[in-house]
């Protein structure tokens, strides 16, 4: 089975990146902020699909600029530090991942196994999966997001953030890289599906993550609070 189109893996990183940036106060607004974003887009999908021929620890390298250009791309268009910039492209990073792996395992199910061979079909399936996986992230999203307030994220947030996405990428991916591996299947299929599992539940442990982290920070500014009154009192 062929592996995912790199315009495609384009196009997931981008949306993420959008639907990542309303926990950050933009930069730019109108058409300014979207000439930007289209400049991004154009320049992540050219990058990916000129090296999408490289093997191995090549590939590697071209996956780790993939997510530095993400990464400026939020930090040109957002008014925030580099570590609240880092955090969301490490979510941004993981989201995309999800999402490219999901839709093209449904496009290889619908056009081998299914005989679904109009463009047409693939068109639709992109929009669909995209745009429901886009929606779901939204709604859950904006019950712990307020545009006014940033993030505000310490070294060990990111750090930690950051392995938990290094880990999701490398044991999600490692089957394509290497065949010899505990981690890899002996079939196409297998592979997809480890990955596309993995990649699952590393978002579910980052969105885990970045709720309890809120959590937290509430509730040391509520006890914050109430010493200051105490005091006062």
């Amino acid at each position: 089975l062929p592996d995912i189109p790199r315009f495609y893996t384009a196009l997931a990183e981008w949306l993420s990146c959008l639907i990542c940036m309303r926990e950050a106060v933009r930069r730019y607004t109108g058409w300014k902020f979207w000439g930007i974003a289209a400049a991004a887009f154009v320049f992540q999908s050219v990058f990916l699909i000129f090296t999408g021929g490289l093997k191995g620890p090549l590939w590697m390298l071209c996956m780790a600029t993939a997510v530095f250009l993400m990464f400026c791309f939020l930090r040109i268009s957002c008014e925030a530090t580099g570590l609240d910039v880092g955090y969301a492209c490490v979510k941004a990073f993981v989201l995309a991942e999800f999402m490219a792996s999901l839709e093209w395992q449904f496009h290889c199910f619908c056009y081998y196994g299914m005989g679904w061979e109009s463009p047409w079909a693939g068109f639709l399936l992109l929009t669909a999966v995209y745009g429901g996986i886009l929606f779901v992230v939204h709604v859950i999203g904006s019950r712990y997001i307020s545009e006014t307030e940033r993030m505000n994220i310490t070294g060990r947030e990111l750090l930690f953030a950051a392995i938990i996405g290094l880990s999701v990428f490398l044991m999600s991916n490692i089957g394509f890289v290497y065949s010899k591996t505990p981690f890899s299947g002996g079939y196409a299929s297998d592979i997809f599906n480890v990955r596309t599992l993995i990649d699952l539940g590393g978002l579910a442990i980052l969105v885990a993550y970045h709720v309890q982290r809120l959590h937290l920070r509430a509730q040391h500014e509520l006890e914050s609070m109430e010493m200051i009154l105490h005091n006062q009192y």
